[in-house]
């Protein structure tokens, strides 16, 4: 009887919504632990992770039972739940709508995980912005500017 064998790695991208909400050193590693718990209750492996003050990257290995967009949304509804139940911010977390999920090789996740471990540095030299849209045109996915991220500078 044949096996079914699978490697599906992705690269994913979310953006926070408004100000206000920007991920703060003091809780990031909270935020970082619910996003683990959330991917591994889901079935998949968080290879790298890195919350950042506006956005936030997440490099996993997606289990074959899992939806990419259901992983995404129960990421997005535990980690605004934790926040909001502990009061880290005034008002209500919430994160942008859409996100980014790009396919990665075997051979990638090396420099993928380095890239994702060190985004502090790393956006000391470029935006959020900037890097999003580099990561769009390396990867050529068309699209308007209208269908993007709200920034904040």
């Amino acid at each position: 009887m044949a096996t079914t064998f699978t490697q599906l790695y992705a690269h994913i991208i979310l953006a926070i919504k408004g100000r206000s909400n920007f991920i703060q050193d003091s809780w990031q590693k909270g935020v970082e632990k619910v996003i683990t718990t959330t991917i591994e209750g889901d079935r998949s492996k968080v290879i790298a992770l890195s919350c950042c003050e506006d956005h936030t990257h997440i490099v996993l290995q997606l289990s074959p039972l899992a939806s990419m967009s259901q992983l995404v949304a129960d990421v997005k509804v535990a980690t605004a739940s934790w926040i909001n139940q502990a009061n880290h911010i005034d008002g209500n977390f919430q994160w942008q709508d859409g996100y980014g999920a790009f396919s990665c090789q075997h051979s990638q996740l090396e420099d993928i995980k380095n890239y994702t471990q060190n985004q502090k540095e790393y956006h000391q030299k470029k935006s959020f912005k900037e890097e999003y849209l580099a990561i769009l045109q390396k990867l050529e996915i068309r699209h308007e500017n209208d269908s993007l991220f709200e920034w904040y500078s």
